[in-house]
């Protein structure tokens, strides 16, 4: 998808949802201990491949662009370890997609960690000091309404951006 979009930096009620969704789907903000590497799953580690980009919006832009995001459903988004931010700037794309973007990667790979334990199935795009973590399942369980993004084709977007795909 290519074009304009209109862009939605909504502060308020959209950060709320979205971190109501991680604080209800995550294990209390642990780590996750499993080994990725026995179900064949991609680990929450930096990725050296892929595009760099040099702000949260220059990743959201790429995203939108490519899987649609919905200007009512797509505004800030913090990420929270044990209750605290985490200071890694996000974004959704709709309920079922959640950016997130920092030039101190193991701030990403901590984000991405948290979004890894969320109570379902979890699959993320992953490239040098961001990733776009599909949620969909998560979302679904925990009731969340409103519209997706218009694709979530991750393999597609981990393809146009030279970075890694996989569950985690």
């Amino acid at each position: 998808m290519t074009g304009s979009r209109t862009r939605n930096t909504l502060i308020g009620s959209t950060t709320v949802v979205a971190v109501g969704l991680l604080l209800a789907a995550c294990g209390g903000g642990q780590a996750s201990t499993a080994d990725p590497s026995a179900s064949g799953s991609m680990a929450p580690s930096a990725s050296a491949s892929g595009q760099h980009f040099d702000s949260l919006e220059a990743v959201f832009t790429a995203v939108d662009d490519e899987l649609g995001c919905p200007a009512e459903v797509s505004g800030d988004h913090s990420f929270m370890i044990d209750g605290e931010p985490t200071g890694l700037p996000g974004r959704q794309c709709g309920n079922n997609l959640l950016i997130g973007w920092s030039d101190d990667p193991t701030k990403a790979e901590a984000a991405l960690g948290i979004v890894a334990d969320a109570d379902g199935e979890v699959s993320a795009v992953q490239g040098p000091g961001w990733f776009v973590a599909d949620v969909s399942e998560v979302a679904e369980r925990a009731d969340m309404s409103g519209p997706d993004s218009e694709s979530n084709d991750l393999k597609a977007l981990a393809e146009q951006l030279g970075a890694s795909y996989g569950a985690l």
